[in-house]
């Protein structure tokens, strides 16, 4: 699926690929600076993907996979400047989840909230030598969960790719 909104901050193209048989819901928020929520995005699709599509080599089921972009007219962490998206999935309780943000432009800061807003976990570089963010985690209760793309300082800037991913239930559970 492809959103774009064109507005007075100018052009966000969101590239969503959504991996799920039958019905799936999407919802988009963006809040403003004043904590307030603005345009809201609501879809609904009916998709029909191929089993091999559904999974990855390591037998794992893409939940999200967003390329975005920092730069003007996004949100400002007031703690230290840096710009960051948010970007929302569904999650249940006990759901084990892997979430990677990757950047060729910019160190990237990754933080994953719980549907009340409160950290569940965050991760800035894999290594010295590799300066994207990976987070593996359990989550705690049903809902709602926001993920922060975010630019490690205030001069972060340009593209990045998230994947969030959970590995596949067999079919003998």
């Amino acid at each position: 699926m492809r959103f774009q909104k064109i507005g007075s901050i100018g052009l966000i193209t969101l590239l969503m690929t959504l991996l799920m048989g039958g019905l799936g819901s999407v919802a988009l928020s963006q809040k403003q600076p004043n904590g307030l929520s603005g345009n809201t995005v609501k879809a609904i699709a009916s998709t029909q993907v191929l089993p091999s599509a559904k999974q990855n080599q390591s037998n794992e089921q893409v939940l999200l996979d967003i390329e975005g972009e920092l730069g003007d007219g996004d949100q400002v962490l007031p703690q230290d400047g840096s710009l960051y998206d948010e970007h929302t999935f569904e999650g249940r309780a006990g759901q084990s989840v892997a979430i990677d943000l990757e950047s060729d432009d910019f160190d990237t800061f990754l933080i994953l909230l719980d549907p009340q807003e409160r950290i569940v976990g965050q991760h800035d570089d894999v290594s010295q030598n590799d300066l994207n963010s990976t987070l593996n985690v359990t989550l705690p209760v049903d809902g709602i969960y926001t993920i922060v793309a975010n630019g490690f300082d205030s001069n972060s800037r340009g593209r990045y790719r998230l994947l969030v991913r959970t590995p596949t239930q067999s079919a003998s559970q």
